[in-house]
């Protein structure tokens, strides 16, 4: 897939966020991008258009109505992931919450919602042009093999398949 012919949604919480994110694509040659500000939004774009790439952050509003201020960045991700078609395969980029001090703790649980929601790459917050080329460019080129089962649905996760020796299994060296 040529990144000419990727159509690329940005669903994420803030105006400046919005701006690098596009920005960033933009520099990285992806020329269809379409934004959002809140998940409903997003599913709507998602009924005129089949998207192959999202850009996501943990922050997106399920509505601008104030009666349901609800973050859905990991749900939308699942969302994506139960999608019918190509879109559900398509690269999910999580644009995880460091713009702000957060503990270690917080950040290793929406680092693994993240995870098993099936993102295809974590990226911490500012995106820029380093990490399109780094994290997301690769998942584009070559993408991991796509597994559905009952308790995930995403990208592999296996980083290498190592040959194990049969001595080795048995505790010789």
């Amino acid at each position: 897939m040529t990144l000419s012919t990727i159509k690329a949604l940005v669903a994420v919480s803030s105006a400046d966020l919005l701006a690098e994110a596009t920005s960033v694509l933009a520099q990285g040659g992806i020329e269809h991008i379409r934004t959002a500000r809140t998940m409903y939004d997003a599913v709507d774009l998602m009924h005129a258009c089949v998207f192959s790439l999202f850009v996501i952050d943990g922050q997106l509003l399920v509505s601008t109505n104030p009666n349901k201020v609800r973050l859905a960045g990991v749900d939308f991700v699942r969302f994506i992931r139960m999608c019918e078609g190509s879109v559900s395969e398509a690269v999910v980029v999580f644009l995880r919450s460091s713009g702000r001090v957060q503990n270690l703790f917080e950040a290793r649980v929406e680092i693994t919602e993240a995870r098993d929601a099936g993102a295809s790459c974590i990226i911490a917050q500012p995106f820029v042009a380093e990490n399109f080329h780094n994290f997301v460019r690769p998942a584009i080129d070559s993408p991991a093999p796509f597994i559905r089962t009952s308790a995930y649905t995403g990208p592999c996760r296996r980083v290498a398949d190592i040959p194990v020796l049969h001595d080795r299994r048995k505790g010789k060296s």
